[in-house]
């Protein structure tokens, strides 16, 4: 797949075109417009990243050697969603995604393809790196009538063709 763009995840500033959107803030929100691959690169903190619903053609992102970290954010969004389009995440690197400490309606998964009553997309794992999940939210939390945050979650087909993926949640894996 072609390569849209290259992210650098230390230095986000409010970006606009026709394949993404960065909004920084509180939460830096990376929206992804366009079909296509984009590689996310260094390390960032309180970030978003999401594929519009509008997308309905695979999107890749390539994590390469990315350090995620939202460990003092409070969000109910996932680090990375794709609710419509297919999502292919390749590994190079050791990659690490630090979820969120809190939550204010429901816990946030690290990575989802959730789907819709028409769409059931399929995630894909591939690539030679190491992806390491951490949910940081205290097992002790008491979750009320919420299920406790996963580390990757596909109501579609989860696919994984390499790589390695270490994962600690007080939900599923």
């Amino acid at each position: 797949a072609t390569t849209i763009a290259t992210i650098d995840l230390s230095n986000l500033a409010y970006t606009t075109n026709d394949n993404y959107e960065i909004a920084t803030g509180d939460t830096n929100t990376i929206t992804i417009k366009t079909a296509g691959n984009y590689v996310l690169e260094k390390s960032g903190s309180n970030i978003v990243v999401t594929v519009k619903k509008t997308v309905k053609d695979t999107v890749g992102i390539t994590l390469n050697s990315a350090t995620i970290d939202n460990s003092t954010l409070t969000s109910d969004e996932p680090v990375i969603k794709s609710p419509v389009a297919d999502l292919t995440i390749t590994l190079s690197g050791n990659s690490v995604i630090e979820g969120a400490t809190a939550y204010t309606s429901e816990p946030a998964n690290a990575i989802i393809c959730n789907g819709n009553k028409e769409t059931t997309p399929t995630l894909t794992i591939t690539g030679e790196g190491t992806l390491n999940i951490t949910d940081n939210i205290s097992k002790d939390t008491d979750y009320g009538d919420n299920e406790p945050s996963d580390g990757i979650l596909s109501k579609g087909t989860l696919v994984v063709n390499s790589g390695t993926i270490n994962i600690i949640s007080n939900g599923d894996c």
